[in-house]
């Protein structure tokens, strides 16, 4: 009797493991450009952050809406610095979901409960409707979900290139 049977694993074939391996890089990539384009597009447009931050409908002070103009971008690029590294990815793709999970939340609010609708995105994420914004978000938070399962399990296709 074979050994995979007698675990109810299978052996996972060379395909798969290339296929596994490079869905693991895409989504590394992927997230590293998304965050740290977010990041830098809230920095670099001054205070468009803290002004969107003051009009959300969070009714945040001044100085609370003057700390988030500075903890979000940071946040975005911890989390894209954390998945760049093997020893912190997996906490870094947990991060990541938390914060989709909380633009999703924030987003549906907005969506469905608010009628002034202002976005505080930077960049051409701002080109999004609110709708679109809950759907984006939502996809991220399916893809950092599998980027995480990807880091749980050993990927031995070429274990050099990741």
């Amino acid at each position: 009797m074979n050994q995979h049977i007698k675990t109810g694993h299978r052996a996972k074939s060379k395909y798969e493991k290339t296929l596994s391996a490079s869905i693991s890089k895409a989504l590394l990539f992927y997230f590293i450009v998304l965050l740290s384009y977010a990041a830098l597009s809230k920095i670099t447009e001054g205070n468009s952050l803290y002004i969107s931050l003051i009009n959300a409908p969070l009714y945040l002070s001044t100085d609370l809406a003057g700390f988030g103009q500075w903890f979000i971008p940071i946040t975005e690029l911890v989390l894209a610095i954390s998945i760049s590294f093997k020893t912190s990815r997996k906490i870094g793709y947990i991060g990541i979901a938390l914060l989709f999970v909380l633009l999703s939340i924030y987003a549906g609010w907005i969506t469905w409960f608010l009628p002034n609708k202002p976005c505080s995105c930077g960049g051409l994420i701002s080109l999004l409707s609110w709708k679109q914004h809950v759907v984006f978000n939502l996809l991220n938070l399916i893809l950092s979900l599998i980027g995480w399962y990807l880091t749980q399990r050993p990927i031995k296709a070429n274990p050099k290139t990741i």
